[in-house]
């Protein structure tokens, strides 16, 4: 395409090669309505797709996030009751979500297959413009939030699946900060909103309104369209104009609201809930923020990020490092904000006392103004550079499509009134930025946007003991206000409302629906897994495993150093050990000299345990250390690597002490926010060595060893120190090393060379003495949530079983059918669902629940619902085919790299995988059918863990042997 070109009511407005994204991006209108359509032509596979609309929040009531769920609920072309869900089902989407924000929602999907790419673009597109909410009630009340009246109990509650997430998301301490720092930052704006809704709020929302602000708002004149991969792109626009072409222009400009807002508050104050049984000593948070036009000097959107890794990243960073010597608070974060046309920078400590607020205050200003008028360390600045050039330029974005990545920031910029090109640039910042580092330049973004800024917030979060009750009160007073209204016509109403919802809730779609949505066939499906290249060999003692790959200049290698011969009491060390290491200095360089050599001599490295699970009774714990680098730093990486593991002095107590405090924040913070993986964790734990170790490492067990460490410190130093030190003895040996290496092969023989002329130490590896049996638990754990989060589970070779193909299809039907109906639709959890692992442990959970003993009850009728399935052959292929998409994700070469060290490690094979695969593509009703015995037989073997709202545990107490608070 060119510029001015036309197509089909498209014109091209702007175009421009951009080597970043390896192609040309494009800008383009629809002349009809002035839709907004972006797209980057590049050659990768992974199309994405995404169609995002300006939803500016007004109030609380979470209405365009209740309107992000209603309408994936059926459409006019796709009338089934959930085609969101049908297409997890039988679609190789490698991305498929919706996003509520502030001031906007986005709805992206990704593919590999063009014809799914093209299916799954016009179920969304059908569903944003067309959904069925506009006509249905129902679906707004499931969504959103519904009133139900038990008729045989007398009894009434409110319930939506909106509802009780934003229960869930409300009791995260951080988040409640964090929201109201923003909403004092932007005074008058949607960020001054709860855009998810808070609970009590979101009664206050109607269907009609929720129609309304359909009708304004998701309008293609109000729309952001993006495309990014290959493809045919007049294809694409003719298949846009299907749907823009229905509609007129729409001028929506005077319902939008101003991103920017009022002066900022000087100061405000959050309360955030704590359970009744929790300590309120340094449970405080305090918060500095700063807001700033940038004033078209778009390269300050990278110089921010930058500035936010000097100050708070890396060991280096000075302004995190006195915040934590000074004893402020145990742990500091930050974050940069672009999301309004004046983005902001904003400074937190958490866990602390709420009167350091002036010393807090005072100590951010000393460190500015210090480093204003001294200037700031040259080592801090090109190590920060150097790392978020490293992060940019090597574009791994994990599970995440590399478009989604370049598709969110161009409708941010979109929504913010900013040109949507610099979204996929970076070089010229980083020239640009580079050019002035002798003109003082981050002193200079300091002075004027962060000390000398009137737009300037002091927030502090207060914990309660309170706000919870207080808030289950104003519920109930709501609900006794409802009650209050209800004549017995009203009720006779009520009830048949309820049945009506229900009725729709558990309706089977008709086959006649569900062949409305387009479909892929098993032909479509390749009968081979992805190709994870392994070669295996073993020189010097050492067991080195090589994958050839393309890797763009790049150098991925992991040292797995074996643990072996250690008990429970001395697991919880290695995780504090992998943490310190890095923290502390060496004999060589400070700890703030390290940051820098990693980020400017290496890149990125990272240590960690890892667990593999061969079988129930064998666990492979390795300490691993993942280095990425670029090719021409491979010799210097390995010689640094080296000096951390053999090298660290671990004799310093103030860091010690620093880093034990951080990590238990963050661990604090790991439960308080995602009770099902922790819970999965505890039950897991009880059924394998494996998931006992990972518990011990990362749990609720960890947590404990933690804050254990930390009330008794200066007595437990010196065996801290002796601890480490025997760690590291122990594990840096030859014996049982085993080396990966991922890129090309002249590489991995030069690298290999480098790592046989370390001179590892040879010790005699030990048979583990972990004692481990395994156990039936039922156990409850209470915090302040205000929902549950309830995991139950086993392992499935306690019964004699082994995973198989089969049983990954059932995983799949489970979870798309029938937990997610128990579970979420009918019950009102926010999600749930069944995990099963290659060592064959089977759990059960739910995510921001309310309730606990029917939730169990849906568990425990797994078997009788796969005894009593029936499906299509259709209804089979899609599962088969999901199935088959969660194997098939894209993997960069680092990815591919550290699947296959997996798979080595769990000793799962290449034949192996074949197999798994092959049972997958060929698994027949009947197969899963017989699946139902080894549910039947686990059941009374499974064990139960519940976190989540003391009041409704304990309701429900008849469920546990054992019930504790989380954070006592």
């Amino acid at each position: 395409m060119e510029l001015n070109q036309r197509y089909n009511g498209f014109v091209v407005t702007h175009l421009e090669k951009i080597p970043e994204v390896k192609g040309t991006v494009y800008q383009i209108k629809h002349e009809k309505t002035d839709a907004t359509i972006v797209y980057v032509e590049n050659p990768n596979e992974e199309k994405v797709f995404s169609i995002g609309f300006r939803t500016p929040s007004k109030d609380d009531s979470g209405i365009f996030h209740i309107l992000e769920h209603a309408v994936l609920n059926g459409s006019k072309k796709y009338p089934l009751k959930d085609p969101f869900v049908e297409l997890l089902k039988g679609s190789l989407q490698t991305f498929l979500n919706a996003m509520t924000f502030s001031e906007k929602t986005i709805y992206p999907v990704a593919s590999m297959n063009e014809v799914d790419f093209s299916n799954l673009m016009d179920v969304y597109l059908d569903a944003v413009f067309f959904p069925n909410v506009l006509n249905n009630k129902q679906i707004f009340q499931q969504e959103g939030w519904n009133l139900k009246y038990n008729e045989s109990e007398n009894r009434y509650g409110f319930e939506g699946i909106v509802f009780n997430e934003m229960k869930g998301a409300q009791s995260s301490s951080q988040r409640r900060f964090i929201q109201g720092l923003e909403a004092a930052l932007y005074p008058n704006t949607p960020y001054a909103t709860n855009s998810g809704g808070t609970p009590l709020s979101i009664l206050d929302l109607t269907w009609e309104q929720l129609v309304e602000a359909h009708q304004t708002y998701y309008h293609p004149s109000n729309s952001f369209i993006y495309l990014y991969g290959e493809m045919n792109i007049e294809e694409q626009l003719d298949h846009l104009a299907e749907y823009l072409n229905e509609f007129n222009y729409q001028d929506i400009s005077n319902k939008l609201i101003d991103l920017k807002g009022d002066s900022s508050l000087s100061e405000t104050v959050i309360e955030f809930p704590i359970a009744e049984d929790e300590d309120k000593q340094k449970q405080a948070y305090l918060g500095y923020g700063t807001k700033f036009s940038i004033e078209n000097k778009y390269e300050l959107l990278l110089a921010f990020e930058i500035l936010d890794e000097i100050l708070l990243r890396g060991n280096d960073a000075p302004l995190k490092k006195r915040l934590l010597q000074e004893g402020i608070g145990k742990n500091v974060f930050g974050w940069f904000d672009t999301s309004s046309t004046m983005p902001s920078f904003n400074i937190g400590v958490s866990q602390t006392d709420e009167a350091q607020k002036d010393r807090f205050i005072s100590e951010i200003s000393s460190v500015l103004e210090r480093l204003v008028n001294d200037g700031i360390n040259e080592a801090t600045v090109q190590a920060a550079i150097a790392s978020v050039e490293f992060q940019l330029r090597e574009g791994d974005f994990g599970s995440s499509p590399e478009g989604l990545y370049y598709g969110i920031n161009a409708t941010e910029a979109w929504v913010a009134s900013r040109p949507v090109f610099p979204a996929f640039k970076y070089e010229e910042s980083f020239s640009m930025i580079k050019e002035q580092l002798n003109e003082k330049y981050f002193e200079n973004l300091i002075e004027k946007y962060l000390l000398n800024n009137e737009n300037k917030t002091i927030a502090v979060g207060i914990p309660s003991t309170e706000i919870e009750k207080e808030e289950y009160k104003e519920e109930q007073n709501k609900l006794e206000q409802f009650k209050a209204t209800l004549t017995e016509d009203d009720i006779v109403e009520l009830i048949r409302e309820n049945e009506k919802l229900v009725a729709f809730q558990t309706t089977i779609d008709s086959e006649e629906n569900k062949r409305t949505l387009p479909n892929l066939k098993l032909a479509d499906i390749s009968q081979e897994p992805i190709e994870l290249p392994l070669e295996k060999e073993i020189e010097n003692e050492i067991e080195f495993l090589y994958h050839e790959l393309e890797t763009n200049k790049l150098a991925y290698y992991n040292l797995y150093f074996n643990v072996s011969a250690i008990s429970d009491s001395e697991l919880p060390y290695y995780r504090l050990f992998t943490t310190l290491l890095k923290e502390l200095g060496t004999s060589k360089y400070t700890s703030e000299q390290l940051s820098q050599e990693i980020a400017i001599k290496v890149g990125q490295i990272s240590i960690s345990n890892q667990v593999y699970a061969p079988d129930i009774d064998k666990a492979v714990h390795k300490i691993k250390v993942g280095v990425r680098t670029k090719e021409s730093s491979i010799k210097e990486s390995v010689s640094l690597v080296n000096h951390i593991m053999t090298e660290t002095i671990f004799d310093d107590k103030n860091k010690i002490k620093e880093t034990l405090g951080r990590l238990s924040s963050s661990v604090k913070q790991f439960l308080e926010n995602s009770g099902h993986v922790a819970g999965m964790m505890r039950v897991n734990s009880h059924s394998s060595i494996s998931g006992h170790i990972t518990e011990q490492l990362e749990g609720i067990s960890f947590y404990r060893f933690l804050t254990n460490l930390e009330e008794n410190f200066d007595g437990q130093y010196e065996n801290i120190v002796e601890q480490m030190e025997n760690i590291a003895h122990k594990i840096f040996s030859r014996k049982e090393l085993t080396v990966s290496f991922t890129g090309e092969k002249a590489l991995f023989n030069s690298f290999k060379k480098e790592i046989l002329t370390i001179d590892y130490p040879i010790s005699e590896s030990v048979k583990a003495i972990n004692e481990y049996k395994p156990e039936i638990s039922k156990e409850a754990f209470t915090n302040s949530n205000s929902v549950v989060y309830v995991s139950k589970g086993s392992n499935l070779k306690l019964v004699g079983e082994e995973v198989s193909g089969y049983l990954s299809v059932t995983n799949s039907i489970l979870n798309l059918e029938y937990l997610w109906e128990k579970l979420r639709v009918v019950g009102g959890a926010y999600g749930g669902g069944m995990s099963l692992s290659s060592s064959g442990n089977i759990v059960f959970y739910s995510y921001r629940d309310p309730n606990i003993s029917t939730t169990l009850n849906t568990y425990d009728k797994v078997s009788d619902f796969i005894q009593n399935l029936e499906l299509s052959d259709l209804a089979l292929e899609r599962f088969i085919i999901g199935t088959i998409a969660k194997m098939d994700r894209p993997m960069n070469a680092r990815m591919k790299g550290n699947a296959s060290d997996a798979n080595h490690f769990q000793l799962i094979s290449e034949a192996k995988r074949k197999q798994r695969r092959k049972e997958i593509l060929t698994t027949t009703l009947n197969d899963i059918k017989t699946t139902s015995e080894i549910f039947n037989k686990l059941r009374s073997l499974e064990s139960t863990c519940v976190i989540g709202n003391g009041r409704i545990i304990e309701e429900n107490s008849a469920e546990f042997d054992y019930k504790e608070s989380l954070f006592k």
